[in-house]
């Protein structure tokens, strides 16, 4: 098992970043601890700094593995399959260039790694075999120059390392890019045409090397729970559980723009608020049934406007917000731990087995999703 290691020492590097101070290093564990259904990993702000920090859920125990500069709101988080590996990418929503490193989640030290020089990382992860990948945006943006565009008879297309790449149709196109990193270099794979004009286009998550890489906090990398319609009797049982907290003092609707829905877990049905939109989304009330009853989870406490990302594995249900995170146990439809003030709440991944690359289920675990 590997002990919290406090702050590790990273050496100072083009990138600017500021050397951290570390304890004396413990003998590296030669295989990763055991996950368990309730194991998480969280960013926790500590004195301007951010701590990438694994939990054992219920049980509490805690290693910090990795501490870098700047807020936890701006970092993501990536694991290699067999778990050993894991990679931060912190990104300044177009202020300044991204920052990377490479952390070894054994030892809990990590150092500064160079990102592709063309256009803006957007994500990293690890493929099957357990290198890093970069996917980088390439448009007209911030801190990134444009990729190269011509017209040949009323056609037009970019030009990235002497290939054109066409442009069949109007709109905000740009290049998205696949590097691996290869010893100490990165090596371009895959380029495709993509769209950038919305919050809903595909960017580089329409290449194909994303589609393979493993285990990541990104938000593109969650897909949320598939919420069912509920039946006439349940949407007046529920209506009538939940009415503190869906009418207003004066009679008025206060979450008129949404509806219930039933999301299917493992450990069972949870049923909250969505509203109808092309994208997963979920918002409290949470109701579940507890002797045929729709009753509320105890110490949600959660603001009635937040938006709730909902995740199972096992028998454990993960309630997060941008700040906050519930830990619940759906069999026994109990609390288990409240996390606040923190960011990028989930599930640590499972490793995967050598032989086939599929997830590792704990001991006695059917098979989660991620």
């Amino acid at each position: 098992m590997f002990r919290p290691s406090g702050l590790f020492v990273l050496l100072a590097t083009s990138l600017g970043v500021t050397a951290c101070k570390s304890k004396p290093q413990d003998p590296v564990p030669a295989e990763p601890p055991a996950v368990a259904d309730d194991t998480l990993s969280v960013a926790q702000p500590d004195k301007g700094q951010c701590a990438w920090v694994r939990l054992e859920g219920a049980k509490g125990g805690r290693q910090v593995l990795f501490t870098f500069e700047g807020p936890c709101e701006s970092a993501w988080f990536a694991w290699s399959p067999d778990g050993r590996q894991g990679a931060v990418l912190q990104s300044f929503a177009g202020a300044r260039a991204p920052l990377a490193w490479k952390v070894d989640l054994l030892a809990g030290q990590g150092v500064a790694l160079p990102l592709p020089e063309v256009g803006r990382t957007t994500e990293l992860g690890f493929d099957p075999q357990g290198r890093l990948v970069a996917l980088v945006a390439h448009h007209d943006g911030p801190h990134m120059k444009p990729p190269e565009r011509v017209e040949t008879d009323g056609l037009s297309a970019f030009v990235f390392e002497g290939k054109q790449y066409p442009i069949d149709q109007p709109g905000e196109f740009g290049l998205a890019h696949a590097y691996r990193r290869e010893g100490d270099t990165w090596t371009h794979v895959e380029t495709r045409v993509t769209d950038y004009g919305s919050d809903g286009a595909e960017k580089t998550r329409g290449l194909a090397l994303a589609k393979t890489l493993g285990p990541t906090t990104a938000p593109t990398a969650k897909e949320g729970v598939r919420p069912e319609s509920v039946t006439p009797e349940e949407q007046t049982a529920l209506d009538a559980s939940a009415e503190a907290e869906l009418i207003g003092p004066r009679g008025e609707e206060l979450l008129e723009d949404s509806t219930w829905v039933r999301g299917r877990l493992p450990g069972g049905d949870l049923y909250y608020r969505a509203e109808p939109t092309e994208g997963p989304n979920a918002s409290p009330p949470l109701r579940w049934k507890v002797d045929g009853t729709f009753v509320a989870p105890e110490k949600l406490a959660l603001p009635t406007d937040a938006s709730l990302v909902l995740e199972a594995r096992g028998e454990t249900l993960l309630v997060t917000t941008r700040e906050a995170a519930r830990l619940y146990d759906m069999k026994a439809r109990k609390h288990r731990r409240s996390l606040d003030g923190v960011s990028h709440v989930s599930f640590w991944p499972y490793p995967s087995n050598s032989d086939t690359g599929a997830e590792r289920s704990a001991p006695g675990a059917d098979p989660a999703p991620r």
